[in-house]
Formats: C-alpha cells, sequence, structure tokens
C-alpha cells in the first residue's frame, strides 16, 4: 500500500499536452451517473452507522472515533470549536470539497466551449470553480477567505488534480460525500483485553480509479508546516491506515493509496 503527501511544492508537474488530452473527472454518463458495488455498499452500511452511532449515545457509550483512537490525549483535551485554527480547519474543509464537487461539471463545460481559446481554458476553469466556491459561502456560517487565499487554495487544489491524473491515467471518480461509518475490531493491536472494538470515522475524499476498482484515500490537513518530512508522522499515518480498514470493511473494495 503507498501513502503518500500531496501538497503543492511537492508534486510534479503534467506537461500541457497531458493537461489538453486528458479529462480529469469526465466519463460517459452511464460511468458518472452509475455507482460501482463498493460505493453502493459504503452508503448501505452508512445509514446502519448512523442508527448505531445514535444508539450508542442513547445509551451513555459512544462510539470511540478514529481520531479520539490515535491520539489519546483527545479525550483529555478540552473542545475548542472557536478557535482560529478550528475555524480555518473548516473554511478549507468546505472549499475543498466543494471543489472537488463541482469540477467535473465545470471542467467539461469549459473544454466544450469552443469560444474560449484553448491556451486560457485552465484559467476559465479556475475562475469559474472561484465563483462556485465563493457562491458556496453565502449559506454557510463560515468566514470567507481573502482573494489572495482562495487563489492560492484553487492553485494547490489544480496541483492535486494533476497529481491525481497522473497516478489514475485510465480515470476516476471522486465523492465527496462518503457518509460516517464504523468498523468492528478484534485485534490486540486495537484494545489489549482483546475485546471487540468499534470505531467510526469520516473520510474526507474518496477516489475510485476507473480501470481497477482500487481506492484511494485523501484526508485534508491543515497545516503551518510546509516541508513534506514534517507532514509524515506516526499519528497521521495510524488515522490513514484505520480509515484503510473502515473503508476496506464496509465496502468489501480494495484502498491501494492513501493520501493527506
Amino acid at each position: 500500500d503507498t501513502w503518500s503527501v500531496l501538497s503543492s511544492g511537492n508534486l510534479n508537474s503534467i506537461t500541457s499536452e497531458f493537461q489538453k488530452s486528458h479529462n480529469t473527472f469526465i466519463f460517459n454518463d452511464k460511468d458518472r451517473n452509475e455507482e460501482s458495488v463498493y460505493i453502493q455498499a459504503l452508503r448501505e452500511n452508512g445509514e446502519t452507522a448512523e442508527k448505531e452511532r445514535k444508539e450508542a449515545q442513547d445509551a451513555g457509550k459512544p462510539i470511540q472515533s478514529v481520531t479520539s483512537r490515535v491520539s489519546p490525549n483527545n479525550n483529555t483535551e478540552k473542545p475548542q470549536q472557536d478557535s482560529a485554527a478550528t475555524v480555518y480547519g473548516t473554511t478549507i474543509d468546505f472549499v475543498t470539497r466543494r471543489f472537488f464537487k463541482n469540477f467535473a461539471d465545470i471542467e467539461s463545460e469549459v473544454l466544450k466551449d469552443e469560444t474560449i481559446n484553448e491556451d486560457s481554458k485552465s484559467e476559465e476553469i479556475k475562475s469559474r470553480i472561484k465563483e462556485s466556491i465563493k457562491e458556496g459561502f453565502k449559506n454557510k456560517k463560515i468566514p470567507n477567505l481573502s482573494e489572495d487565499n482562495l487563489d492560492n487554495i484553487i492553485n494547490q487544489l489544480m496541483d492535486v488534480v494533476e497529481e491525481l491524473n497522473r497516478r489514475h491515467q485510465y480515470g476516476y471518480k471522486i465523492y465527496t460525500d462518503v457518509p460516517y461509518l464504523i468498523g468492528h475490531f478484534r485485534d490486540t493491536a486495537i484494545d489489549s483485553q482483546n475485546k471487540d472494538v468499534s470505531i467510526g470515522g469520516q473520510i474526507d475524499l474518496l477516489v475510485e480509479d476507473n480501470n481497477t476498482g482500487n481506492l484511494h484515500i485523501i484526508d485534508i490537513k491543515t497545516s503551518k508546516k510546509t516541508n513534506e518530512s514534517e507532514l509524515v508522522n506516526p499519528q497521521y499515518k495510524a488515522q490513514l491506515l484505520l480509515y484503510k480498514a473502515l473503508i476496506e470493511q464496509n465496502s468489501g473494495g480494495k484502498v491501494t493509496e492513501m493520501s493527506l
């Protein structure tokens, strides 16, 4: 299995010729409208997980989260819902999801528009995505980003698109609405008493390769650190491995890549 950091500045650039010849998320209508058995299974198990989570909460025994499992201190630290870092993280999460949710349709519209010069299409895609994100802010109780910050984030996400194009050269689907899932484990590595353990979590983005059907988990992180080696830490890796276990147990598919 592969895990990596999809961060701007650490990605190999893709040639403009490759960009023009490869449509990122654009497939025929059948491919775009039909979900694989893996995604269908995730949605069905997600409904069951929500019921199980509610029952556990009502019984006063909430399901342990992935983040608390890999960060023991999370259980004792005071919540910081109003901290600047938390608010910023929520905003970045929204921008990233909105970007990938709308990218395919916007790219398709621009690429089919013969009135737009070929050399200008990349900038036109970014401009339309930016407007769709700004439109989304109107219905969200989260702070807007400055124009410069938003432009910077969009440019970084475009770099991620290029990297995903490289990794999934026969096309892929990306899901921004993967449901909350619960995994049931019996493993001494997870619980020293060797009892059944239930762990719940919700991943940020899931990529499904059109050719192999393999799955690729992407976890969104906000950090002041810009060096890739600083971002690669045991806690993040443990979190991704638990997400991998959740996805594989609930989908029947195989996760072959995990990225931050």
